[in-house]
């Protein structure tokens, strides 16, 4: 114990360390382990199992020594599909067969799976500290180099597993991130190559909803651009940086978040290109605490879209009370059933001002007054009625159906049109996304 502390893998190392020295052996005659006392104690011993293991490990012929390092690169489990990859290329043809001699040395266990067959074995590390000892060996100036080479090996056989290529890509990925200072010194067609693996990663990490690891694989990916790839590489800037931004966004990092918007914003010449990001974009001003900015980019992307909203200054001269009595002239002649056939918009300009109208909304809670939002809702109101219904008519019905309820006290009215919100809902199957604007604006306010 005062060797040991009580650590289990202590103890079970080393044990193993003074059976293979002899200092405890098996007496046959006395049919029990035997050992000396004083001979035990006098054992230099080291104070920790990780310099334990290690000392362990250099005894290890160097073959497979190369097979543990290569294997602590992956963490506590390095998957047969990688080992299968990896002997492809001459550098670690004999992977395979280090790891088994690491299996029997007892540093690595076999982890099969039901569809695995026993060649088809993954290797585990039989505890965290085996790993981090077999990682320590690889000095720290060689780590870059050492995760680089095991990265490039593997990108260079995936061509031949195309239908392992996703199973591989985090892995491939990984570790060619981690060698990502030596990738920039390769020629632009490599790195936009590598480039492109990072936009893919970051892209099924955001929709497994793993924003983290898609924040590390999109910011790899950026930094790999070789100048002038919005010049020659547009549509793979716009993916990484626009799913940069959704990422760094759900994180909470607005400051990269507005910056990758902003970017996109500044190198594409047509509105009609960046309508999600300029979506995106009023979002991360609205939550940065800039409401005003949010509303007058709201009200220029309109501008720009052919629908010339007018300030707040404007619409109080205008009237709200006029503007809500027309909008209401344009609804209250449809029964029920008609307002849910109505034909659905298409074009995708009609459906992008909707978008935006209803960003405009909710914005502006925090910039004008009540009465003032009721204008824009019914404007709102107004262009969906014109243009044709789409997957945003239940949010822009549900808030013309309070506005309505709460200036003209039409309860009934209100209600019917409320109804249909939540009824379009179903059809244009967007329950996901508007439910809880609509329900909590139907059922609790109208």
């Amino acid at each position: 114990f005062q060797k040991t502390r009580g650590n289990p893998l202590f103890v079970i190392e080393l044990l193993e360390s003074l059976v293979k020295r002899k200092i405890i052996q098996y007496s046959l005659r006395k049919r029990r382990w035997v050992w000396d006392d004083a001979e035990v104690s006098g054992e230099e011993i080291a104070e920790n199992v990780l310099h334990l293991l290690t000392t362990k490990m250099t005894a290890l012929p160097p073959g497979t020594l190369e097979a543990l390092k290569v294997a602590s690169c992956f963490g506590s489990q390095i998957s047969h599909l990688t080992v299968e990859l990896l002997c492809k290329s001459p550098c670690y043809e004999g992977l395979k067969v280090a790891l088994d001699e690491a299996i029997q040395e007892g540093f690595l266990e076999r982890v099969r799976s039901s569809e695995q067959t026993f060649d088809m074995t993954s290797a585990k590390f039989r505890h965290d500290k085996i790993r981090e000892a077999a990682y320590g060996r690889i000095g720290a100036n060689e780590r870059v180099r050492y995760h680089h080479d095991i990265g490039m090996a593997l990108y260079s056989n995936i061509p031949g597993f195309d239908a392992d290529a996703n199973v591989m890509l985090f892995t491939t990925v990984g570790q060619l991130n981690r060698g990502i200072s030596l990738i920039l010194e390769y020629p632009s067609e490599m790195r936009i190559s590598i480039a492109e693996m990072n936009c893919k990663a970051g892209m099924k990490a955001i929709e497994c909803s793993n924003f983290e690891s898609a924040y590390k694989y999109l910011k790899a990916g950026i930094m790999l651009l070789p100048d002038g790839s919005w010049n020659y590489h547009q549509t793979l800037c716009v993916e990484l940086y626009s799913l940069l931004s959704r990422a760094a966004y759900a994180l909470g990092i607005l400051d990269d978040a507005f910056q990758a918007s902003k970017m996109i914003i500044e190198n594409i010449k047509m509105i009609e290109d960046k309508l999600d990001i300029y979506t995106l974009y009023i979002k991360i001003l609205f939550a940065q605490d800039d409401a005003v900015k949010a509303f007058n980019t709201c009200r220029w992307v309109l501008r720009r879209l052919g629908e010339n909203v007018p300030p707040p200054e404007v619409v109080e001269d205008i009237g709200v009370h006029a503007t809500v009595k027309t909008t209401y002239s344009m609804y209250i002649g449809f029964s029920t059933s008609e307002l849910l056939g109505m034909e659905e918009s298409k074009n995708p300009i009609h459906i992008a001002i909707m978008n935006f109208y209803r960003e405009l909304i909710f914005v502006s809670f925090k910039v004008i007054t009540k009465q003032l939002i009721y204008y824009y809702i019914c404007r709102w109101a107004q262009y969906n009625s014109t243009n044709g219904f789409c997957r945003h008519t239940p949010e822009c019905l549900a808030s013309f159906a309070c506005a309505l309820n709460d200036w003209f006290d039409f309860s009934r009215e209100s209600y019917k049109i409320g109804k249909v919100a939540v009824d379009l809902m179903k059809k244009y199957d967007v329950v996901s996304d508007c439910a809880p604007f609509v329900y909590l604006a139907v059922y609790s306010t109208v």
